[in-house]
């Protein structure tokens, strides 16, 4: 019988970062995409709430740590809207973000592709858009009938008003963000036992 030495916590982000794999990859389907999305929020928050109940079992000055260290995701207006979003997604209904699709042509492959690998793929083509369809580091999929799509989430302009409001974006961010609390948290976790 082997034991599973991983945290309840790091368990349950990568359950987090399943579902964000799943949305990028079934960005095509509106149905998976919008089931993907609603799971991450729920997922993600349930990150949080192990790793408080794990803090809890183990040392009260993990807790301590846990609680300083996640108060700022309970203040700054990024995290406030995805707690928002969460609260929704579980207690009112789903959340929807909006599609926007766009003509696309003169798509130019530049490199080699070597065992099914893209990394040294360069990839450009125009949109065919009065406005500009993306900002750097969106996240967008070309469709198999020539068209490029983005999710986006309209009200997010509120929060943050410089930023487009790409879906897949705005949770790396946050999944980052939640990382970076997961590999600390286990950081100070491994010292307290040492």
């Amino acid at each position: 019988m082997t034991t599973n030495t991983q945290t309840e916590t790091v368990l349950k982000l990568q359950d987090a970062a399943t579902q964000m794999r799943l949305a990028i990859s079934n960005a095509a389907s509106e149905e998976v995409f919008r089931s993907c999305i609603n799971a991450y929020l729920a997922t993600s928050r349930s990150v949080t709430m192990i790793m408080e109940k794990e803090s809890k079992d183990f040392d009260h000055r993990l807790h301590e740590w846990y609680k300083d260290s996640i108060a700022p995701f309970g203040e700054a207006p990024f995290f406030k809207f995805f707690d928002s979003q969460r609260v929704h997604s579980i207690h009112r209904g789903v959340v929807r973000p909006t599609k926007q699709v766009f003509r696309t042509v003169h798509l130019r492959l530049e490199g080699e592709i070597e065992n099914a690998a893209f990394s040294d793929v360069r990839c450009s083509l125009d949109v065919l858009s009065e406005t500009a369809p993306t900002n750097e580091g969106d996240v967008f999929s070309l469709m198999p009938d020539g068209t490029m799509a983005t999710w986006v989430f309209d009200e997010f302009k509120d929060v943050w008003p410089d930023h487009s409001g790409n879906v897949l974006s705005l949770y790396e961010m946050h999944f980052l963000a939640l990382k970076r609390l997961v590999l600390d948290w286990l950081a100070y976790r491994a010292s307290l036992a040492g």
